[in-house]
């Protein structure tokens, strides 16, 4: 105790010992973590329990005679000696923890730095690089390396550890965020202020010791490596089973594209033999293979949508829409689907809604037309009802849209599954309806992504009201009521007929590119309909060749062929100021029908879009706006 009273620097000291004493005691059978993780955290608190011994002992030996002078000198390197070795196994644990994959090169560097570093400072007795012990004043006398060998190497571990706790950040929890940077502010601390200091308090090991026994009960102790064990073993479990729905989603996305493939083909050609027949007969069964053929290419789309929205890949489209012809296609079209099962279908509209608006119209009207199929499919006899009104404010409008049947109802026990994909309730009763079970998922989320709600109430056996609430921005003032009257005074029912009619492109060269020989055959057989001359290639590059030397009027790419994709071959066109086509209007051919894929196609460059299967009436639509 007279000791300590006499040097009372060391007393700072003193607290560091208990402190590491602590952490090896607790952690050496502690740790559950993989071994050299725990290695490296006991060799850091060994190391740094030695280098406070040394800085305590340090005074004592001072009080010893002359003869003692070459210990006094060794024992004041080992404290620079232990400071380095304390902050290089620092910097190897937070290499085991973060996990951090450190190149042979930096390793190797970092043992270099180790090895030369120590070698000079064990040296130092002998060399004076450091400082030197002068006998006469009982102190050590600083020199010009002391600085550069004695305190540069530990701070270059301090910052390198810094450095694999920033690549390791994202990989982190919080409370191992906090911890780490906890030790790194007082081992920086120490490490900068202790040469001010000029030996007058130790505290460099006060610091570090400080650092490592937060470090130790955040991080160390038994019941944390425990939980950090098993939080790390669900983040594994949790990224494997979105590994693999990103799988089982990129691989539905692939298979619906391909089958849309050959649907192309069936659908394309019947359309055609309905638009030439004149037997009786065969127009019904080809009419029969549109109806069964366009049920299938509703599945497909539905597995496309939930797979684009299960891989992340679902994008929100704001863009301005007329409210009022949303309304009245979905009224027309399921109009007659209910008129077709003798339904009273009731369209309750707010004619005082606005209706020039800014949203996604493709993700609402899909919304909306998931839920009014729904309503008809499983209601046999009644009513279905339509309403739709909204709550306006000065830049938005809040709306709420019901879609009520008398429909057979939804069963209590059923309510909580009726999001989920492939799920159909009730199957008892619902299983000669078609459907797929994926609208209600694929609606419930695209509301999600519209930061929208849909809620539902039913009663089983007497029907079901679905409330569907969204926002969308108010781009005009002008109402539903105001805008039917100024479609009426502006219609041009003769122009609304030409659209729809096949254009005369008599004289008119147009060439086909698509690496599939049947949808070559398809597209000639509706473009051959216009009386233009049909050229075709199912090679893109040698049709950019081609495309070199002759002039054509229009231009139909297939989106992904090989060689070249659709694409590219825009790409190159546009990129060829002599070419004769560098102008030539350019329609892509894809079987990628979303919203988001016309919106890149359209950014990309094409002056049109064409879904596949291809309709006789999108084309002749295309084609009269095209030459028009």
């Amino acid at each position: 105790m007279d000791f300590i009273l006499r040097y009372p620097r060391i007393s700072y000291e003193m607290v560091a010992i208990i402190f590491d004493s602590i952490i090896i005691i607790f952690s050496w059978n502690q740790s559950l973590r993989h071994v050299k993780t725990a290695k490296a955290f006991k060799a850091t608190a060994i190391s740094c329990l030695l280098l406070v011994l040394s800085e305590v002992s340090l005074p004592y030996i001072l009080e010893l005679d002359s003869s003692f002078d070459l210990l006094k000198a060794f024992v004041d390197s080992i404290q620079f000696f232990f400071a380095v070795t304390t902050m290089y196994n620092f910097s190897r644990y937070m290499e085991y923890y973060t996990l951090s994959n450190t190149s042979k090169i930096i390793i190797r560097f970092n043992i270099l730095v180790l090895i030369v570093s120590l070698a000079l400072i064990i040296s130092n007795p002998f060399t004076y690089l450091l400082d030197y012990y002068d006998s006469a004043t009982n102190t050590f006398v600083n020199q010009e390396f002391y600085i550069i060998i004695g305190y540069l190497p530990a701070m270059y571990f301090s910052i390198y550890s810094m450095y694999v706790y920033v690549r390791g950040f994202k990989k982190m929890y919080n409370r191992e965020r906090v911890a780490f940077i906890i030790t790194f502010i007082m081992s920086l601390l120490g490490a900068i202020a202790q040469p001010l200091l000029h030996g007058q308090l130790k505290i460099i090991g006060l610091f570090s010791s400080f650092g490592l026994f937060i470090l130790y009960l955040s991080l160390e102790t038994r019941d944390y490596n425990s939980l950090s064990k098993t939080m790390n073993e669900l983040k594994e479990a949790n990224e494997t089973a979105q590994n693999a729905n990103r799988a089982k989603s990129s691989f539905l996305a692939n298979m619906s594209h391909e089958i849309r493939t050959p649907m192309n083909a069936m659908l394309g050609i019947n359309e055609i033999i309905i638009n030439s027949t004149k037997e009786e007969n065969v127009s019904s069964y080809a009419n029969d293979m549109k109806v069964a053929g366009n049920s299938l290419l509703h599945i497909i789309n539905d597995v496309l949508d939930i797979s684009k929205i299960e891989a992340g890949k679902l994008e929100i489209v704001e863009t301005e829409y007329h409210l009022t012809e949303l309304l009245d296609e979905l009224k027309f079209t399921y109009g007659l689907k209910a008129q077709m099962k003798n339904l009273d279908f009731i369209f309750d509209i707010d004619e005082d809604l606005p209706d020039l608006l800014i949203g996604d119209e493709s993700h609402l009207r899909q919304i909306l037309s998931n839920i009014l199929s729904n309503a008809i499919k499983f209601t046999k006899t009644g009513e279905v009802r339509f309403s739709a009104f909204g709550i306006k404010s000065s830049t938005d409008i809040k709306f709420t849209f019901v879609v009520s049947d008398t429909g057979i109802g939804i069963k209590e026990e059923d309510l909580p599954y009726l999001f989920e994909s492939f799920k159909r309730v009730d199957m008892e009763n619902t299983r000669n309806i078609e459907g797929t079970g994926l609208g209600l998922s694929i609606t419930k989320r695209l509301l999600d992504n519209m930061d929208g709600e849909i809620s539902v109430r039913s009663s089983y056996g007497d029907g079901t009201i679905i409330t569907i609430k969204v926002d969308q921005f108010v781009a005009d003032d002008l109402t539903i009521r105001e805008y039917r009257k100024v479609l009426r005074e502006n219609f041009d029912a003769e122009e609304d007929k030409k659209l729809k009619t096949t254009p005369n492109l008599k004289g008119m060269k147009l060439l086909i590119v698509d690496d599939n020989d049947i949808n070559i055959k398809v597209a000639t057989a509706f473009f051959e309909l216009t009386g233009a001359s049909i050229f075709s290639f199912n090679d893109s590059l040698e049709a950019l060749k081609d495309l070199q030397k002759n002039k054509y009027d229009l231009i139909f790419l297939d989106d992904l062929m090989p060689k070249l994709s659709g694409p590219g071959l825009l790409k190159r066109l546009r990129g060829l100021t002599t070419c004769p086509n560098n102008q030539t209007p350019v329609v892509i051919m894809t079987a990628n029908t979303n919203v988001e894929d016309k919106a890149n196609y359209s950014n990309m460059g094409f002056d049109g879009f064409l879904a596949k299967p291809m309709q006789m009436e999108e084309v002749n639509e295309l084609l009269n706006t095209l030459i028009s």
